[in-house]
């Protein structure tokens, strides 16, 4: 089960750094960071739930597929954001 949960975290993080964090000053306050980032807490659901329907019908390599679902759900979500905004996403 840790296989199915723990993977998708990772995409999802590396998936935030590379496309959201990267650009932002890294001494930003607290107090400007939102408390819930909801295109990442989407897209880590949605890698494990990929994930899991891999590993309950055994179909292909599920952590793969966790990490690769929740990285393509931060970039969908990122290109979103970034084409209502017009510029890089803040979230709320």
């Amino acid at each position: 089960m840790l296989g199915v949960l723990i993977p998708p975290l990772g995409g999802v993080l590396i998936g935030m750094f590379l496309l959201v964090w990267r650009r932002r000053d890294p001494g930003t306050p607290l107090e400007d960071v939102p408390a819930v980032l909801w295109p990442g807490t989407i897209a880590y659901l949605g890698g494990t739930a990929a994930a899991l329907v891999g590993s309950l019908f055994d179909i292909g390599i599920p952590p793969v597929q966790g990490i690769a679902v929740a990285l393509a759900l931060v970039l969908a979500a990122h290109l979103r954001t970034t084409r209502t905004a017009g510029t890089t996403p803040k979230e709320n």
